[in-house]
């Protein structure tokens, strides 16, 4: 029936990661003549273009349409994706919530004031939003799609949450617990895609979570 899906996973990754390294030189180049914010945003977008078009080229050589690795165009920012932000960004609050409760998390006072607030909400909106379609299609889109056909979707889950929180293990100060806390959110991120069909859900939640973890309540 064609390439074994093992070897047609293997590719995809050998495409994204080609297309990481040249996007690389570029971004390396652009580096010093740009503001850390623009860069970091550049270095995103970069990551998201390294994962998704090598879902392109797949679909051709699978002989479907793209949005069948979880990301259809006609549910684009639908009823799925805004309802994910919603859980997001309210699970996270329940968390800060409980963590202040606790007494090891203090809200703190607002650190910017007027436009700026929504400038930099904006910035950081966009920002996780590419951090979503780069991670949740890496680990949740074609990689999910194609490893199922060889071993099931659960084991491919598994498989993919796992990794999904070893690749945390790059974060500078994140501890054990993260990392297993980041395969567990992704195990879960998988059975919203079983759930619902494809990745607008999770991409939403994703989105939400990042941006209130980081802009809304600042976590160190």
């Amino acid at each position: 029936e064609g390439i074994y899906p093992g070897t047609r996973w293997l590719i995809y990754l050998a495409m994204a990661w080609i297309i990481f390294q040249l996007e690389g030189w570029l971004v390396v180049s652009l580096r010093s003549h740009l503001n850390v914010l623009w860069w970091r945003m550049i270095f995103e977008a970069s990551m998201m273009l390294a994962a998704i078009l090598p879902g392109f080229v797949m679909a051709r050589i699978e002989d479907r349409p793209f949005g069948d690795f979880g990301l259809p165009a006609r549910r684009a920012f639908r009823r799925d994706f805004w309802v994910g932000m919603l859980w997001g960004i309210g699970s996270l609050s329940i968390l800060m919530l409980a963590l202040r409760v606790m007494g090891v998390f203090e809200f703190g006072s607002l650190s910017l004031r007027g436009a700026r607030i929504w400038k930099f909400g904006a910035y950081y909106g966009v920002l996780f939003l590419l951090t979503g379609f780069f991670e949740d299609f890496l680990t949740r889109g074609y990689s999910q799609w194609v490893l199922s056909r060889g071993m099931n979707f659960w084991p491919a889950a598994a498989l993919l949450s796992f990794a999904f929180g070893a690749i945390h293990g790059t974060n500078s100060g994140e501890a054990k617990t993260g990392l297993v806390a980041a395969g567990l959110i992704g195990f879960f991120l998988c059975l919203t895609l079983r759930r619902t069909g494809d990745l607008w859900w999770a991409v939403g939640f994703h989105m939400a979570w990042d941006w209130g973890e980081s802009y809304l309540y600042s976590v160190p």
